[in-house]
């Protein structure tokens, strides 16, 4: 828009207005609402742009005849223009905008209403705490209607963790539309971030997977000793020689078969994945957090053998113990962790690394865990420890050698 006109001016102060205190609540303090021409707009002062000169003194006159802003003057050029606040809602109606006065309160009834729901409650309570404190939310939604969808989203998340589907197909289901969620993901993504700490550092794809919801199917891959059989076909892990990999399509044709494995370990790094060589179980790679699938396949080689070891190693850190205390309870497995001690830190002195602020305000929240023998000695040495450092051969060897 022509920063000339009327409107133009108007908008620009009723945006200086919204993000000031006395839009938020009652103030006694004397604010004034205003803008400078020099920052406004420097051409104002050019001699040789009457015709814009000219334009600018229309525009003032009519906005001070409507009483909607007074204007500060040196000579025949205006230096400044303060916005009338007695006269802010016959503003709004002439720009044809809503107060933000009443938006707030639409938020706040979106919100309230919401919050009802099991799933929905620590998205909504998060919310309106930074709305009641006039908190802007415009980095999770921009207006109540992205607001609603944001939440139908969240609460179809919530509810279908367990199974698998395509980001279009999960799309289609909530909106009627195959690529509205795709547009959302990032707000979603972020949202969820604010209300769930572990998720703190995870990809927005990374996050929706853990959901359930995959851009393509994903795959599950794993190596040792197992007998899988798919589609009446028999897969003898331990004839292969390597890894084995398989579409997240095919567990509903999967079943384990014979004796199964004499253990099972979950792990975070692919490098780690690779460089463990087990003859009598079973790595499977977690990549981070478990999703859908990965969940899946593990319950059914649990169901299988239940009697079994199952170990997860991961990062010596507060998103291994994060992840290790996420499987547990999604899988209702129940994994000990492997290497993932102060011994291992010992060993691996040399190798650690000092802790983030980030680590060590996560760390404090996770004392009253199964970890906080390590996490005590973390955080007196500020130290911690990546996976991929930590060599797994002789632990794998006594797992193998053990009758």
């Amino acid at each position: 828009m022509e920063k000339t006109t009327p409107n133009s001016i108007l908008n620009v102060l009723v945006d200086k207005y919204e993000s000031s205190e006395i839009s938020k609540k009652k103030s006694n303090r004397n604010i004034a609402i205003k803008i400078k021409m020099v920052n406004y707009d420097e051409e104002y002062y050019d001699s040789r742009a009457f015709k814009r000169y000219q334009a600018y003194q229309d525009t003032f006159n009519l906005l001070t005849s409507l009483d909607f802003v007074s204007v500060e003057s040196e000579g025949e050029y205006v230096l400044s223009i303060m916005l009338n606040l007695n006269k802010i809602d016959a503003i709004y109606e002439w720009l044809g905008r809503t107060n933000i006065k009443v938006f707030r309160q639409e938020r706040l009834e979106i919100l309230r209403n919401h919050n009802t729901h099991r799933e929905l409650a620590p998205v909504c309570t998060f919310l309106i705490e930074r709305e009641m404190s006039f908190k802007s939310n415009k980095q999770y939604f921009k207006d109540a209607h992205e607001l609603k969808e944001i939440l139908k989203a969240i609460a179809y998340l919530e509810t279908q963790r367990d199974f698998e589907c395509t980001l279009r197909q999960a799309s289609q289901i909530i909106y009627g539309n195959t690529k509205r969620l795709e547009a959302l993901q990032g707000k979603v993504s972020k949202l969820l971030r604010a209300v769930e700490p572990t998720l703190e550092g995870q990809t927005d794809q990374s996050i929706f997977e853990l959901y359930g919801i995959v851009r393509n199917p994903t795959y599950i891959y794993l190596k040792g000793s197992m007998n899988l059989t798919i589609k009446n076909q028999v897969i003898q892990l331990g004839t292969l020689g390597g890894s084995l990999g398989f579409s997240s399509d095919l567990l509903q044709d999967l079943s384990i078969s014979g004796e199964g494995p004499r253990y099972l370990i979950t792990v975070e790094n692919l490098d780690t994945f690779h460089k463990i060589q087990p003859t009598q179980g079973v790595i499977v790679y977690l990549g981070g957090f478990h999703n859908a699938a990965k969940r899946s396949f593990l319950q059914r080689i649990y169901t299988h053998s239940p009697n079994i070891h199952y170990y997860h190693f991961g990062d010596i850190d507060a998103g291994g113990f994060s992840i290790f205390q996420d499987l547990i309870k999604k899988t209702t497995i129940p994994f000990e962790p492997m290497l993932m001690d102060v011994e291992c830190l010992h060993t691996y002195h040399n190798f650690t690394r000092p802790l983030t602020q980030n680590d060590k305000t996560a760390l404090e929240a996770m004392r009253n865990t199964s970890f906080c023998a390590v996490i005590d000695y973390m955080l007196r040495e500020n130290v911690k420890l990546e996976q991929e450092i930590v060599d797994a051969s002789v632990f794998i060897s006594n797992l193998d050698n053990h009758q």
